[in-house]
């Protein structure tokens, strides 16, 4: 089903269905990258960085990243041995799968766009770049952190699972053509554990 939504999307046709998800709750343990963790620092990115690592992200144009800049979200990185190995977006004003409007609240951000480069890929980067950006949104006053899962990613709900993510609301999202865009809410899972 993912892979059909997929073909539907290069026409025009994009259906998305995803869990509206509440993160940061309740981390028992750590998720520790590969390595020293002395090696790992978290990074907000300026519009420099963003040019220079452009090249290692598929599916996302300069200007994209530069005008996400621009609108005042946030990019995080993670550096490794003063490289930039992941990255991760926090739009800490609107979200456009929110349920009941899309305006965020001072105490919220939606996190989205985690992006792992191909040279740091399989060395558990990405939960720890995740947790880090918990503490720091949270030193913003940002202690309600949301984001999505594609209902038909698998492996996206597992790496849910495994940062104890609670999914708060199933969604549905029918975008044609760009012309015409519907959110529905189908069903609330408020209250429950996590569920896929």
């Amino acid at each position: 089903m993912h892979t059909l939504l997929n073909q539907f999307s290069k026409i025009g046709i994009a259906i998305t269905v995803y869990y509206w998800v509440q993160e940061g709750l309740f981390m028992n343990e750590i998720p520790e990258p590969e390595g020293n963790l002395d090696d790992y620092f978290l990074v907000t990115l300026d519009s420099n960085d963003i040019k220079s690592i452009i090249h290692n992200v598929r599916g996302v144009t300069l200007k994209e990243f530069l005008d996400r800049l621009e609108e005042g979200q946030i990019c995080f990185g993670m550096k490794y041995k003063g490289e930039i190995s992941s990255i991760m977006w926090a739009n800490i004003k609107n979200c456009h799968h929110r349920p009941g409007g899309s305006n965020l609240e001072k105490d919220e951000a939606y996190m989205y766009g985690m992006y792992t480069f191909d040279a740091f890929r399989g060395r558990n980067i990405a939960p720890y770049l995740r947790y880090k950006c918990y503490e720091a949104l949270r030193g913003m006053g940002r202690d309600k952190l949301y984001s999505i899962t594609e209902y038909f990613n698998k492996s996206a709900v597992r790496y849910k699972q495994k940062l104890n993510a609670q999914n708060l609301d199933l969604g549905l999202i029918i975008d044609l053509f760009s012309k015409f865009r519907r959110r529905f809410h189908l069903k609330s899972y408020r209250g429950n554990t996590m569920s896929s």
